[in-house]
């Protein structure tokens, strides 16, 4: 046998890599694969929950009560049927108190036209003063 050929055969015969059974193969190749779904489910949760929270907080810009998105737009008398009786009604402007703050009383104010759909929405202090 020549040189080379001897140190191929030795090679092969000396690596490091284990004879695994085709069994522990698999095995490993299953436990890797349930590892990678379970943290692409975690991480899919958590970007669900922060979308979540950021569409929250946009929709309920105004106040965390009420839903600006889902009152612009709708009719007084479905926000009404909604969010109980508005605390104001001036004719083309209706609020729902808010809180108490420095003897100021804050308001949500909903401003809609002669049909009686919300045009926009804001909070204040209380008309008049």
């Amino acid at each position: 046998m020549e040189p080379i050929e001897q140190n191929i055969n030795t090679l092969y015969q000396k690596r490091d890599i284990p004879d695994a059974a085709p069994k522990e193969i698999l095995k490993n190749k299953r436990e890797n694969r349930i590892k990678i779904i379970s943290r692409t489910v975690t991480v899919a949760i958590i970007i669900l929950f922060i979308v979540s929270v950021i569409l929250f907080y946009a929709s309920h810009h105004t106040s965390l009560r009420y839903n600006d998105w889902w009152i612009v737009g709708n009719n007084i008398s479905n926000v009404e049927a909604r969010y109980g009786k508005y605390d104001i009604d001036t004719g083309r402007i209706a609020a729902y108190y808010l809180y108490n703050f420095d003897t100021n009383d804050y308001y949500y104010y909903m401003y809609y036209d002669s049909d009686g759909i919300i045009t926009r929405v804001e909070t204040g202090i209380q008309i008049g003063g």
